[in-house]
């Protein structure tokens, strides 16, 4: 059974405008409790920037609470950017050619030949790289007795382009000389010549000083000084410290030193592709 109680209209109406006050505060004080952090939470520490003071999200200038897209200056490129040109490093340079390699035979002109030479120490020793003076001259002398000189060169390896032919070829490296006689048909010809050669250097001292050059000066005689050969000299008035290239053998050295002419003879061996150091004391 339900009571229903009626309230006294004089009183009624202040009665229930004191209950809806009452209501509103219960419930303003119950969000505020809801809102309100729990007790002691303010005393725990807390990394900077991650909870406390509110941070204002907003771009410069904004007067509302709502972030407005800007519409970008330009639009936006999805596409990759273009590939930028990369430096490539120089290419490596081809290797230079072994020194032996022998030389690829030259152009030859219609109706010459080329003809090829080298000179070597001996058979087997390497080609001799310097030094060298060619000369060709024709097979026959002329009309005054005199075989003509046609080409001459002073490389260590030279190529000469000539009519077919027979030709005197001559090489000297100092006072070492050789000489053969060639034909010359259609076909490229190589031909070495062998200088079995070495070279003297000349220096005098007077005890443990060197004699200073201009003072002394040296006279190469061939053979023994004490063998009855020709005594004419083969290089006179050799500077001290220059190098004299002398076919392989025995000779004998002159030291002429001062106004007193002072001299010193002693004999010297020369070997082939090797330098002797001759001193005189």
């Amino acid at each position: 059974m339900t009571v229903i109680r009626s309230i006294p209209a004089p009183w009624g109406r202040p009665f229930m405008a004191a209950l809806i006050m009452v209501c509103a505060l219960v419930a303003g004080s119950h969000a505020l409790a809801q809102g309100a952090p729990p007790p002691g939470f303010d005393s725990i520490p807390r990394p900077p920037g991650s909870i406390g003071p509110s941070q204002n999200l907003m771009p410069p200038g904004s007067s509302s609470g709502v972030l407005v897209p800007q519409s970008p200056a330009s639009p936006l490129q999805l596409a990759p950017p273009p590939a930028q040109p990369v430096a490539l490093p120089p290419p490596a340079a081809p290797p230079p050619p072994p020194p032996s390699a022998a030389p690829s035979a030259p152009m030859v002109p219609a109706g010459q030949v080329a003809l090829m030479v080298n000179a070597r120490f001996g058979k087997d020793p390497p080609a001799i790289t310097g030094g060298l003076h060619w000369r060709v001259y024709a097979d026959r002398p002329d009309a005054s007795g005199v075989f003509r000189l046609l080409r001459e060169e002073r490389a260590a390896a030279p190529i000469f382009v000539l009519p077919p032919g027979n030709y005197v070829v001559h090489v000297a490296f100092g006072l070492a000389t050789a000489a053969k006689k060639i034909q010359l048909r259609s076909e490229t010809v190589r031909e070495s010549f062998e200088l079995v050669a070495g070279g003297a250097r000349f220096e005098g001292r007077v005890g443990d000083s060197r004699i200073p050059p201009g003072q002394i000066t040296f006279d190469i005689f061939r053979g023994s000084q004490f063998e009855g050969e020709d005594k004419r000299p083969l290089a006179s008035g050799v500077a001290s410290t220059d190098v004299l290239l002398l076919p392989e053998g025995t000779y004998h050295v002159v030291s002429n030193y001062g106004d007193s002419n002072a001299t010193v003879r002693s004999d010297i061996r020369v070997q082939s592709g090797k330098l002797t150091d001759v001193r005189t004391l």
